[in-house]
């Protein structure tokens, strides 16, 4: 999504009236967005277990928590790592982790609570760290990085609710330099599930 013009026309731009609906519902509710400044073990476990829950729900494979809690670790002066959440009265009810480079926002993991769906949260969610991005890190994009309709099409449908502009990247391919590495690399993933 082209986060250059105004947040007026960027709102307007969002493809479906359902997801500007959505957005409006959410903020009348009393969801919350929160942006914290210092990411520790407290809100990294917030994020793991929404991100559990979801995972659950959706079929996807999780990485474990000390992955996430080394993603946190890697920010520097040409890329951040930030993590958001939506928040209704006492309960954090959805949390995003993106990645901040040059002028790109980039969202890589999330997850919520299905069982405040009614809330629409995800929406809200999107919609605020559009805001965030463009106001707060001077971003001029905003990747929602992935979408695949016969794997996820809940997920597609969802990310193509808001709009934009769809690329298509070239497939990535392993370069195998050890084949009996890669192999034991192979089964290992397959073991875990990866």
């Amino acid at each position: 999504i082209d986060l250059l013009p105004s947040e007026e026309q960027i709102f307007k731009s969002l493809k479906s009236k359902t997801t500007r609906y959505n957005i409006r519902f959410a903020e009348k509710k009393g969801v919350q967005f929160v942006a914290p400044e210092v990411i520790g073990d407290k809100e990294i476990d917030i994020f793991y277990n929404l991100a559990q829950k979801s995972a659950k729900r959706d079929g996807f494979n999780n990485y474990d928590k000390d992955y996430f809690k080394k993603l946190f670790s890697i920010s520097n002066e040409q890329m951040s790592v930030k993590l958001f959440f939506a928040k209704h009265e006492n309960n954090y009810i959805a949390a995003n982790i993106f990645i901040f480079f040059g002028k790109t926002a980039v969202h890589l993991f999330g997850g919520f609570d299905h069982d405040f769906r009614s809330l629409m949260a995800p929406y809200f969610m999107h919609w605020n760290q559009m805001l965030f991005a463009k106001n707060k890190m001077n971003c001029e994009v905003y990747d929602f990085w992935g979408i695949d309709e016969k794997k996820w099409p809940g997920v597609t449908h969802f990310k193509r609710s808001f709009g934009g502009k769809e690329i298509e990247y070239p497939q990535g391919y392993d370069i195998v330099f050890n084949q009996g590495w890669y192999e034991a690399f192979r089964v290992a993933r397959k073991v875990l599930g990866k």
